[in-house]
């Protein structure tokens, strides 16, 4: 059923049950649906509110409350600009609401022209404060933000959500996933950690597992327009026409005419093979791309497969300063550059990607072709790792590896993973990590060691393989100093990796530097909950 369809049938339904008799005045018939998470039935009761009272600028900045609850940051900019016209006096208060709808617009500038440079020292405008210089690929600036909120509101779901954000800008899979958990563990859980695990299931290749979260989500938050837009974009790139059909519905029932509606339209395109169709759509796209890296990754291998390199190159610039390590990314603007005769800049563009534990297939296998090529030193690493069988045939060992990890059953773990390395699996840097750390709790520690030297050989500049090898080196009794050296390096390349940091402390104080082992415990305790905390608070009382 076509989506527009689907959105006649679902307001007429609305209509029908609406029948009763209630004569509360339209804004308190809107206080109720906000309060029960009903925002579409709200902001109908506030646009009753509205045109009765037109010069309300309450009324307004309730609407703008309503349409950022669903995502919607465009209804949410007219709403709150309006209220500012009726009452100038409440621009500081607006600033941090407006900054928001900018956001959810993809327009980070304009969000933190808002904030200003000192306006905004409530937690909300950190959080978005922080989400800007995150959304522009600022990762430094955005942790900044973010450690200094966590140390005052460590608890809070929506800031635990935006800390995960970050660590998986990094590429920190297994961070990112912690906040996210911590945020739903709450009782009223961020709906940026639905999108958030939606997001790392996509990673790992695990679409179906996506669209679980993205359900969930919208079980708890059935009008947020972002969930809906998550969910129609995976069903787009599946080729799933009538699941797009129907989340497109919501979308447009939601939040009518919204951007994100021309996005889908033009990616399920783009996947289908419709460069024409996806051609029209694209000139609408580009405005909001300067802020936007998902639309920059859409133009970018949109330009790159209608034969425009040198502008696809430019998107994908742009969007690498977003995520350096994202595979698709880095994979097309290669082979872009492969193209134009820059096999030294394709080269460079891939390197950062391929080096990490997780790139794809697809990325070192390109990577190895081009260090091949240029007789660089990573050739015969990079050929070693290409030349492993894919890891997707392996789905089901790492699946049991993965559930032995979590039920902290270590031996069982190490079993999963020595099983798969014996199939051939031996040179995949993250079988190997895993398999060190698995084997470094089962009280196995040569082992361990072995596994974790042969991991740091295949990708020496990754930070978790680096945080494991220094840090079973320091429990096997290895070398304090190489241990501290490695360690130190790990944080450097991911500073806001809170295991790693808990790593290096300890190595700091049995290497006798003990002030500082105290002082970075210290940082600590804000970012990690739980039984971990509290070794970390029995860590630094030792320390004096």
């Amino acid at each position: 059923m076509p989506w527009h369809l689907i959105v006649a049938l679902t307001a007429v339904m609305a209509m029908l049950a609406s029948c009763g008799v209630d004569n509360r005045p339209p804004a308190e018939r809107a206080e109720a649906a906000f309060a029960n998470g009903h925002y579409a039935e709200a902001r109908v009761h506030l646009a009753n509110a509205i045109d009765a009272a037109p010069n309300d600028p309450d009324l307004r900045i309730f609407l703008g409350r309503a349409a950022l609850a669903q995502g919607d940051g465009v209804v949410a900019e007219t709403a709150f600009e309006r209220a500012l016209e009726l009452d100038s006096d409440r621009a500081d208060e607006l600033a941090p609401y407006l900054a928001h709808a900018h956001l959810l617009q993809g327009e980070a500038d304009a969000a933190l022209a808002r904030l200003g440079e000192a306006g905004g020292s409530t937690l909300y405008a950190q959080r978005i404060r922080a989400q800007a210089h995150l959304q522009k690929g600022e990762a430094d600036a955005a942790w900044d933000i973010i450690e200094t909120a966590l140390s005052a509101a460590g608890d809070d779901p929506d800031l635990l959500a935006l800390a995960g954000q970050y660590r998986l800008s990094t590429g920190n899979i297994a961070d990112a996933e912690h906040y996210a958990r911590r945020s739903l563990a709450s009782d009223t859980p961020s709906v940026e950690s639905y999108l958030l695990m939606g997001r790392i299931a996509s990673i790992r290749g695990d679409l179906q597992g996506a669209l679980g979260h993205y359900a969930a989500g919208v079980e708890r938050f059935p009008e947020h327009v972002q969930l809906h837009i998550a969910r129609a974009a995976i069903h787009a790139d599946r080729g799933e026409a009538d699941e797009m059909d129907v989340a497109m519905a919501q979308i447009e029932r939601i939040a009518p005419g919204h951007p994100a509606a021309i996005f889908i339209a033009a990616k399920d395109a783009l996947n289908r093979g419709e460069l024409d169709r996806a051609r029209e759509l694209a000139p609408a796209l580009e405005e909001a791309a300067r802020d936007a890296p998902p639309l920059q990754l859409l133009l970018g291998e949109l330009a790159i497969r209608l034969g425009n390199n040198e502008q696809g190159i430019r998107w994908l610039t742009e969007f690498r300063r977003f995520d350096p390590y994202h595979s698709k990314a880095a994979f097309l603007l290669a082979h872009a550059l492969m193209d134009t005769g820059s096999a030294r800049q394709a080269h460079a563009a891939i390197a950062t990607a391929a080096g990490r534990a997780t790139a794809s297939p697809q990325v070192v296998a390109l990577a190895a072709r081009l260090a091949d090529e240029l007789s660089h030193e990573s050739a015969e690493m990079l050929a070693r790792r290409a030349a492993a069988p894919d890891l997707a045939e392996a789905a089901d060992g790492l699946r049991a590896a993965q559930q032995a990890m979590t039920q902290n059953d270590w031996p069982a773990a190490a079993r999963h993973y020595g099983a798969l390395i014996q199939r051939g699996y031996g040179d995949h840097p993250l079988i190997l990590n895993n398999a060190a750390m698995a084997n470094l709790r089962a009280e196995r520690g040569e082992t361990a060691l072995e596994l974790a030297e042969r991991a740091h050989a295949l990708v020496p500049d990754d930070p978790s393989v680096l945080d494991t090898l220094g840090w079973v080196t320091l429990e096997t009794g290895g070398n304090r100093s190489e241990a501290l050296t490695m360690l130190r390096r790990a944080a450097r390349l991911d500073p806001g990796n809170a295991q790693i940091r808990w790593h290096l402390a300890q190595a700091l104080a049995i290497n006798g530097q003990r002030e500082d082992a105290r002082r970075l415990a210290g940082t600590l305790l804000a970012l990690i909950s739980g039984e971990q905390r509290e070794q970390i608070e029995a860590f630094r009382e030792g320390l004096g």
